[in-house]
């Protein structure tokens, strides 16, 4: 059963890229494999893990890194380009979650935020502090006061 471009390019927003040639493409299979394929059920039709095969292959990626896989080298990474959720998701990652307030130097708070300095959003861990919600407010129109005065 093959999947028609056009209704490809339905169910996924992006579609193909431009250019893009499958790796498959003028390949054919001769006639001895599909002869062969035909009317073959597959070996692992219908059939599911335990749970048991489950917590097991679980188990065994817990804790496991990938460092050629991580940062940079990662095949999704976009440098500058990132969003504002996978910049912050990439902060709280780099410097762990706060506890912290810089300012008031609270412990108590309910929830501390990861604040923006210079608010240009960068990939600079320095331009990055721990604040507390409200300090995190008061911070905020302070360098949005400062930024209507430069334009």
């Amino acid at each position: 059963m093959s999947i028609s471009s056009t209704s490809f390019k339905k169910r996924h927003k992006k579609g193909f890229l431009k250019g893009y040639t499958p790796w498959n493409k003028g390949i054919k299979l001769s006639e001895k494999i599909l002869k062969n394929m035909r009317g073959k059920v597959p070996w692992n039709k219908g059939k599911r893990l335990s749970k048991e095969h489950i917590k097991n292959l679980v188990r065994s990626h817990i804790g496991k890194k990938f460092p050629e896989r991580a940062g940079e080298n990662h095949y999704n990474w976009k440098g500058n380009k990132v969003g504002y959720m996978g910049l912050h998701n990439w902060i709280r990652k780099q410097l762990g979650v706060p506890r912290l307030c810089f300012y008031c130097k609270s412990t108590k708070a309910k929830r501390y935020e990861w604040a923006n300095k210079s608010g240009k959003y960068k990939r600079d861990l320095k331009d990055w502090v721990r604040l507390c919600v409200s300090c995190h407010k008061l911070d905020s129109i302070k360098i949005h006061k400062r930024f209507k005065k430069t334009t």
